[in-house]
């Protein structure tokens, strides 16, 4: 008779590209990151009727890219509103 223990783990997956992390714990892996955009959404009418959040988790690599492109987006509204733009066209 032979005995093999099976450790138990979890498989974490990036919303974003798909890669794989397995660990031994429920938690986030190290280097990863959990993107949540707290909303509502709204009917035709303009009242609140249900959660619109968005929660993403993220590898490392496209917490980056993500990162990098809500900054940029920032900078060019700021940038564009600076210039006199009512709606942030440049």
């Amino acid at each position: 008779m032979s005995l093999r223990k099976i450790e138990a783990s979890f498989e974490h997956i990036c919303d974003g590209c798909g890669a794989v992390e397995r660990t031994a714990s429920t938690s986030r892996p190290k280097y990863w990151a959990d993107l949540h955009i707290l909303q509502d959404a709204y009917d035709y009418q303009g009242c609140a009727v249900a959660d619109g959040s968005v929660k993403r988790l993220l590898c490392q690599e496209c917490k980056s890219y993500v990162s990098e492109a809500a900054n940029e987006a920032i900078e060019t509204r700021r940038a564009a509103l600076a210039k006199g733009g009512a709606d942030g066209d440049a």
